[in-house]
């Protein structure tokens, strides 16, 4: 399995994510990075980060959509206490 940076040190994001998928479902990018699989799929859909769509519902994510993703600096709201 080939391994990439994504994160920069002292980032939350895991920095080992494997390189060995064309595309990720929003479930398994979720469980990659720091974000929510509700968070992925809403800022898709109001095409606010880079992603890949199939048809009107069926979201993918490819390394680099998660790289971009991180490279602009986005980040999930904490929930409220």
């Amino acid at each position: 399995m080939v391994l990439c940076m994504l994160s920069s040190p002292g980032s939350d994001i895991p920095t080992d994510i494997p390189t060995d998928r064309l595309l990720y479902t929003p479930q398994e990018a979720a469980e990659l990075t720091s974000f929510t699989r509700d968070w992925l799929v809403r800022a898709a859909s109001r095409g606010e980060i880079p992603h890949r769509r199939y048809g009107k519902r069926l979201f993918r994510f490819a390394q680099e959509d998660l790289e971009a993703i991180k490279e602009m600096g986005a980040c999930p709201v904490e929930p409220r206490p």
